[in-house]
């Protein structure tokens, strides 16, 4: 007599359920002891957070997930510089500061730090810096045609009535707005552009020549810088703080000027707010910001963080990822000129694609020291 017949409907059910639930706990397991901390500048933050949930969810990335932290540039390289010190925030496997010039501070300030970074790092994207002004007051200025310079932009603070002579009583006084250079990367590649023009100015060039440490310790350079300075009405940590004021405001009282990288004027405008911005190219000449790429060299870096920020770099610098960061108003991470036809770098969004004319040379580690301890004495 041939046994009874056995219901197979629960194994079917469990079949299906572990063939639903298996990939999906495989999707969301964090391996432990393994996630791969990145500390990102804060204008790329959102996209890398992006990328990175993306990368997560390859089976390259599902082996040491990788985390995004914002830590601004130089408060950074300053918890860096004591062996990763940042309250609340876990210590980083890979840093992506706005630009290599805080992997020269950090090496210059302290080189017997516990924390070291590669002698070449590559480069996730490049971004110039730039003055915005609200569009109104660029065309008011001159703007797409007329570039200009720190000199003529102290030339205008000092001028109480320059609005109302530019028949518009109602924007006020020109009033300038910086970012702290020891803290923000527009900040100090502006305070550098000021020491350049400074020493322009003196030397009555046109194209200054690397900044040297005597030029830092120049009297008429410095009383140049402490002159701009002295007519910043606005100082922030962050270049957000002044747009997002911009963005809730809508008035043109508040600033007419701010330093900061082009893509953060495309970031702006991309959320149609009621005033634009215009990106004004220092006419003496400008840095770029190249967001480096930084796998640190710590003790807690150890070969699986290695390979999974190797891994998460080659993601990064992939074609499609390097297309969504060009699409968010970056420039090419090896090439930023030209810009291709279909660039979003273009007037319509406020940015100038043959711009900027002139780029500065970066300081050497000991100039930028001694430019950082003379901020202190001129703001």
């Amino acid at each position: 007599m041939r046994p009874p017949a056995r219901d197979i409907r629960p194994l079917l059910v469990s079949i299906v359920f572990a063939a639903v639930l298996v990939p999906a706990l495989a999707l969301y397991y964090r391996p432990a002891g393994c996630t791969l901390e990145v500390w990102s500048s804060q204008e790329k933050s959102k996209l890398l957070g992006e990328m990175a949930v993306a990368y997560n969810s390859t089976s390259t990335g599902r082996g040491c997930p990788v985390s995004v932290d914002v830590v601004a540039s130089g408060t950074a390289e300053q918890a860096l510089a004591t062996g990763w010190q940042a309250s609340g925030k876990p210590r980083p496997d890979v840093w992506t500061p706005a630009a290599s010039i805080w992997l020269d501070l950090l090496r210059a300030s302290s080189p017997a730090t516990s924390v070291a970074v590669p002698v070449t790092t590559p480069s996730l994207a490049h971004s110039p810096l730039v003055v915005a002004m609200p569009l109104p007051m660029a065309t008011a200025v001159g703007w797409p045609d007329r570039q200009l310079g720190w000199a003529d932009l102290l030339n205008l603070e000092r001028q109480d009535a320059f609005w109302t002579a530019a028949g518009h009583p109602e924007w006020g006084t020109f009033k300038l707005g910086q970012t702290d250079p020891t803290v923000s990367t527009s900040g100090l590649h502006a305070f550098i552009g000021m020491f350049s023009a400074a020493v322009e100015a003196r030397d009555k060039t046109n194209t200054p020549p690397p900044l040297t440490e005597n030029d830092v310790s120049d009297p008429a350079v410095i009383a140049f810088v402490q002159a701009v300075e002295s007519r910043v009405v606005h100082f922030t940590d962050t270049v957000a703080t002044f747009t997002n004021r911009l963005r809730a405001a809508g008035d043109l009282t508040y600033v007419s000027a701010v330093a900061m990288e082009e893509q953060e004027v495309w970031s702006y405008n991309a959320g149609n707010p009621r005033v634009r911005l215009a990106a004004i190219y220092p006419r003496e000449g400008t840095l770029f910001a190249d967001h480096p790429y930084v796998v640190l060299v710590a003790g807690w870096v150890d070969a699986r963080k290695r390979g999974a920020a190797a891994g998460f770099q080659q993601f990064l610098l992939s074609p499609n990822q390097q297309r969504s960061f060009q699409q968010h108003g970056f420039r090419d991470g090896n090439v930023p000129y030209p810009v291709p036809d279909d660039s979003v770098i273009n007037a319509h969004n406020g940015l100038l694609a043959r711009q900027p004319a002139v780029t500065l040379a970066e300081p050497s580690p000991a100039v930028l020291v001694k430019i950082e301890q003379a901020w202190p004495s001129v703001h």
